[in-house]
């Protein structure tokens, strides 16, 4: 009897509970449907993304999930708790795990990583690697997101190729200019040798040429043939492709490039340059590609000499180069007295092959030079039109050592 009325009871008890019971079992499959839905949503953007995506233990830097294109990526079909750093270069392994463990301490928020990486598809292949740290369900995990660069690396190889052709027609278009230079240096020494030895072939046949006198003649030669050797030796340093960063003095390189233009200058111009100082700091050193750096001030240089000589012969042509040191970076002007440049030239004055020279003109000189400007010193190469003539302002900072 008395279980008979408990379960009468109990029957009434799921009668009124069976409403309760229904709206929770509906509740609970609509979230696993929602649950199943949002995965396969997850899913399919996991593995539908471009860039390899791998998923790693923050404790041992094993790989626990990567998508299609990570496998793609490495040519590897299961890759599940390998040591995800044994795909990088052995160079590259120790720099990259402090980065994680600093990632995992927490000391950064994310990183980003450039390197190497190996595959079973071709031996080396050039990524970026961007790294966050994230938890879940209570277990700190590492999601790397890796983009094959290959392209990007290729590109710049061509880049850095065009750039290294396009400096040497640079050059080249000022050869001639630079073969008239080196005669003119040498016209002087190749004199004095021929007088001297006249002189000394004199004294041999009247029998008046004492040891001592021999000796100085001697001397003499070596002199006028030393400089004429090192005249060779600082064109043809100019003239070289070299991509060495070296630390050197502004004002010292300046003079160096005024010193090589300075017998053309003599030889059919009336122009003085004059180099000056805010503060003349000889520790002011820069530190970068000083034979690049050569090359921008001759194209300056050559330039406000060309504008000057447009004002005739006689006309008396100044150039004023001055250097000024705001923090780490430094500031030099090349301003002119040559009349300036036509205002609707000046937009055009940095674009490749654009003259206001003529047949004369090769269009290329400051194009280069201002790519040396941005690319090689971090800096700024601009222009505009002064009271007198021309003004090119450089803004440069020398790369790290």
């Amino acid at each position: 009897m008395e279980q008979e009325s408990m379960d009468l009871f109990l029957g009434k008890e799921r009668s009124a509970f069976a409403p309760l019971i229904h709206e929770l079992e509906t509740i609970l499959q609509d979230e696993v449907k929602n649950r199943l839905i949002s995965e396969r949503h997850y899913q399919q953007l996991f593995h539908s993304a471009n860039d390899a995506i791998f998923l790693l233990s923050a404790k041992k830097f094993t790989i626990l999930r990567a998508n299609l294109s990570a496998h793609a990526l490495l040519g590897i079909d299961t890759m599940n708790q390998l040591d995800f750093l044994q795909f990088l270069q052995k160079e590259d392994q120790e720099t990259f795990r402090a980065h994680l463990h600093a990632l995992c301490l927490q000391d950064v928020q994310n990183f980003t990583f450039s390197c190497s990486i190996r595959s079973q598809k071709q031996p080396l292949i050039p990524v970026e690697i961007s790294a966050h740290l994230f938890k879940f369900s209570e277990e700190r995990n590492i999601y790397l997101s890796i983009r094959d660069i290959s392209m990007q690396v290729t590109l710049q190889k061509e880049r850095d190729y065009s750039r290294a052709l396009l400096q040497q027609q640079s050059k080249m278009a000022s050869m001639g200019e630079m073969v008239a230079m080196i005669a003119h240096q040498w016209r002087q020494p190749l004199n004095v040798l021929m007088l001297e030895a006249s002189n000394l072939r004199e004294l041999y046949r009247e029998n008046c040429l004492h040891e001592d006198e021999f000796e100085q003649y001697i001397v003499s030669f070596q002199k006028q043939l030393e400089f004429m050797n090192q005249t060779i030796s600082d064109f043809q340093k100019f003239f070289s492709l070299s991509k060495k960063k070296e630390s050197f003095n502004l004002r010292a390189l300046i003079e160096s490039v005024c010193k090589l233009v300075e017998p053309f200058f003599v030889l059919r111009s009336n122009i003085q340059v004059r180099i000056t100082e805010e503060q003349n700091d000889q520790q002011n050193s820069l530190f970068g590609y000083a034979n690049e750096l050569k090359q921008v001030f001759l194209v300056l240089i050559q330039n406000a000499r060309d504008a000057i000589m447009q004002k005739g012969e006689h006309f008396a042509g100044e150039i004023i180069i001055h250097i000024k040191r705001c923090d780490s970076k430094w500031h030099i002007s090349v301003e002119d007295n040559g009349g300036g440049i036509p205002p609707n030239a000046l937009p055009h004055i940095f674009e490749p092959y654009f003259t206001t020279k003529g047949e004369h003109g090769t269009g290329i000189g400051l194009t280069i030079a201002r790519m040396i400007i941005e690319q090689s010193f971090c800096g700024s190469l601009s222009v505009r039109n002064g009271s007198r003539g021309a003004c090119f302002e450089l803004i440069l900072q020398g790369v790290e050592e």
